[in-house]
């Protein structure tokens, strides 16, 4: 939150304006919860294309696997599927908030050339602090965003030699041009920034470019809010690890007392574990009111490869580990459905053909074990199938 108050520092008219958006905002947010009572269980999953930029003196210290690795915990996260979600308390459990946000490799760049979605940029120095936007600039030493109508730009650095773990830009806040996320490179998963290296600062970062305030509200004292309804008033941030107990202050002085175990608290990565309910309806109606854009991108399709295209449709990541996207070049006309065969030839899934005519769709292949499977795709006119390998 210290860029968005350094920001207001520069601009009093950007403050005033984003107040009055922030008041807007929660309006959509209270309509939503109120038009829409299902809002907690249903939903098609969104899948948002990620660009990492490495931007470290060495940016080949930070590998592709501790990049997916990072992307495995914040996908988890949002999706309540990280097997620490145990450690809740048992007063908090009814809470526990899923998300239908989630997260993907870019597999282009903004000019559909093809990428991996990682960017490694010798930094033009060996510290950033917060407030040194260079670091988002090709020209400054930095790396220049990606369209962020279509990404989520994520930085990779060194920020204030450890004091700083990272920072975001909440919407409407910022130039499109510095829009996206900085975490320290050491926070990452098994990295060397210990407690505070299972991957949880992107979490909590990620937080923020969806909308969400600090749990406390960002003021010491109980008059301060994270406009949430659900999340226990809180009197300040929380440091450490608590360890399972229960801690109550000042502006939550019974039980069940404060929520430390939330994403949006500064305990070490080891305590964190939940989105609540209400946090997952605002950081879903901040999708949907400030980065539409990502329903729409292709940031994540693979660029077509003519070898592919002649079978009909493709179907990536192949191996795949968590979700398999199909797309088809081009869209048959003619198409009735897509099913999911294991390699005992049982359907274990199905997606009907939708009428406008979409040419991707997504299958989760997280619950299902290593092995064989195939995809085959039902035509009037002919079938078409495809092979893919579990991990």
């Amino acid at each position: 939150m210290q860029v968005l108050e350094h920001a207001f520092g520069n601009s009093p008219l950007l403050k005033t304006k984003f107040q009055k958006q922030t008041v807007e905002f929660q309006q959509s947010v209270n309509k939503r919860k109120t038009t829409d009572p299902s809002f907690r269980i249903e939903g098609n999953v969104i899948y948002i294309p990620v660009v990492f930029h490495v931007v470290l003196t060495n940016p080949a210290v930070i590998t592709d696997a501790q990049i997916q690795a990072q992307l495995n915990v914040l996908n988890k996260d949002f999706a309540g599927m990280n097997s620490d979600s145990v450690n809740i308390p048992a007063a908090f459990k009814p809470l526990f908030g899923k998300s239908q946000i989630q997260f993907k490799l870019a597999q282009r760049t903004p000019g559909n050339e093809p990428s991996k979605g990682i960017v490694r940029v010798t930094a033009a120095r060996s510290v950033y602090s917060t407030f040194d936007t260079s670091l988002k600039y090709s020209t400054l030493g930095g790396d220049d965003a990606w369209d962020p109508n279509r990404f989520l730009n994520v930085w990779i650095t060194n920020l204030s030699g450890g004091y700083v773990l990272g920072y975001s830009t909440l919407p409407g806040s910022s130039v499109p041009a510095e829009e996206g996320i900085a975490i320290h490179y050491a926070t990452l998963p098994a990295d060397s920034l210990t407690p505070i290296n299972r991957g949880r600062t992107l979490t909590h970062e990620a937080g923020h470019f969806f909308y969400l305030y600090h749990i406390w509200g960002d003021e010491n004292g109980c008059t301060g809010t994270d406009f949430v309804d659900d999340t226990p008033n809180q009197a300040t941030l929380t440091s450490g690890c608590p360890g399972g107990v229960m801690v109550t202050d000042g502006c939550s002085p019974a039980a069940p007392g404060i929520l430390y175990q939330d994403y949006m608290d500064y305990t070490d990565d080891a305590c964190m574990c939940l989105f609540t309910w209400g946090q997952v309806a605002r950081m879903e109606t901040a999708l949907n009111n400030y980065h539409a854009g990502y329903y729409t991108s292709n940031g994540a399709d693979p660029v077509p490869n003519p070898n592919l295209i002649s079978k009909g449709f493709m179907v990536t990541p192949n191996p795949a580990t968590d979700a398999i996207t199909v797309q088809f070049y081009p869209y048959p006309l003619t198409l009735k459905a897509i099913i999911l065969y294991n390699s005992a030839g049982q359907k274990i899934g199905e997606q009907v053909a939708r009428e406008n005519g979409t040419g991707q769709y997504t299958f989760n292949m997280s619950r299902f074990a290593p092995g064989v499977y195939f995809v085959q795709a039902i035509c009037s006119d002919k079938k078409l199938m495809q092979k893919v390998i579990k991990q």
